[in-house]
């Protein structure tokens, strides 16, 4: 069966994703142009943030480190210009977010490669550019700390020009520990699953999105590092503990809609690790998914986060076919089997009929269970 793909790895790691500034539950979580006054350039952390949202549909590996060389080039000459700026920290952020996509990029070519030593080749330099990217992203977060502090920009008029400016300078620093910890959590990923650089990796990676849940979590950011929290953990092999850190996110209140997607997420993760085998709870994760699924909206259908939610659930029936007690009486065990097999084929046939990370994967799996079935 294909390997499914970590949805939460996503553009995030490029794109200048903006955190609010306001606390969760105010009437609009998105920074408007009244909070946050830019800090950069448009002509250059713009056209950098423009080049890598390009990379994510780039044609081929060559025409991928081209755009990210070309951002990197960019923002790295307004740097060496103008190392002063005051807009400089937030370049040193769109840089580190670069260079961690580049990173990434490098570590999925040497995934696909077919000898050894282009391999190694590939994770180095991989490697190489996640360490940078966190070099640069400790510099921003260093600048951006000290422009948020109380202070620090003027007292008085919450709309004045300075206290906008620490205002944004706040949403800055979030972006800027959020992409820190993902430049480690994605240099684990270069290295085997069980290796002690991996298992450091992902702790270290874990500790910091702990510390900004821990400072933000009435904020957007606080609770997307909750989530990430949760995945290296499950790298890690702590279902459990990971579990706990989702749970968080699904007992948010449900009527903010700017958590929604989060829910959702929490829940295929859940999913995920109820299907494991440290956890074999997959009659929990079949309910829970069909449960979950009933709430879907026709328009958030296209979702990768729902296509996981399906997929995960298809996958529970699919387990729990063949895991049932033998304390259970053979009709009901046979009676079961036959429900939860074709439940399963039911959600896998649908999502192989839709475009998306999962398609393959569910394709796979229905006609796995077609297979089963028949016998």
């Amino acid at each position: 069966m294909k390997l499914v793909p970590r949805l939460a790895r996503s553009a995030a790691i490029i794109a200048l994703t903006a955190y609010s500034v306001a606390p969760l539950g105010a009437a609009d979580d998105a920074p408007s142009a009244e909070a946050q006054v830019p800090l950069a350039p448009p002509s250059v952390v713009g056209q950098a943030a423009e080049l890598a949202q390009s990379s994510l549909t780039a044609p081929d590996a060559a025409t991928r480190k081209r755009l990210l060389a070309k951002a990197q080039t960019l923002l790295e000459t307004f740097l060496e210009e103008t190392p002063t700026h005051p807009d400089a920290p937030q370049v040193e952020m769109q840089l580190g977010a670069v260079l961690v996509a580049a990173g990434r990029g490098l570590a999925g070519d040497a995934a696909t490669a077919a000898e050894p030593a282009p391999r190694e080749e590939l994770l180095s330099e991989a490697r190489r550019m996640l360490v940078a990217a966190e070099t640069r992203l400790a510099v921003a977060i260093d600048q951006f700390r000290s422009a948020a502090k109380p202070g620090s920009q003027g007292h008085g008029d919450p709309n004045s020009t300075a206290m906008k400016r620490r205002n944004a300078a706040r949403g800055y620093l979030m972006q800027s520990l959020m992409y820190y910890a993902g430049a480690r959590e994605e240099l684990a990923l270069t290295y085997p699953v069980d290796s002690a650089e991996a298992r450091d990796s992902f702790q270290v990676a874990a500790d910091r999105y702990d510390q900004i849940y821990k400072d933000y979590r009435t904020f957007l950011a606080g609770l997307t590092a909750r989530l990430k929290q949760g995945q290296c953990y499950k790298q890690l092999g702590d279902t459990r503990r990971a579990l706990g850190l989702y749970n968080d996110l699904l007992t948010q209140p449900d009527d903010l809609p700017v958590l929604h997607r989060l829910r959702v997420s929490a829940m295929y993760l859940s999913l995920e690790c109820w299907t494991t085998e440290q956890e074999k709870l997959y009659e929990l994760a079949f309910s829970q998914g069909e449960e979950y699924l009933s709430g879907l909206r026709p328009e958030e259908k296209s979702w990768p986060e729902w296509q996981a939610v399906r997929y995960y659930t298809a996958l529970g029936y699919r387990l729990a076919a063949d895991a049932q007690p033998e304390s259970k009486p053979a009709a009901q065990r046979e009676a079961d089997r036959r429900s939860w097999l074709e439940a399963a084929g039911s959600h896998a046939a649908e999502l192989a009929e839709e475009a998306g990370p999962y398609q393959a994967a569910a394709g796979e799996l229905a006609a796995a269970v077609e297979q089963l079935r028949q016998q």
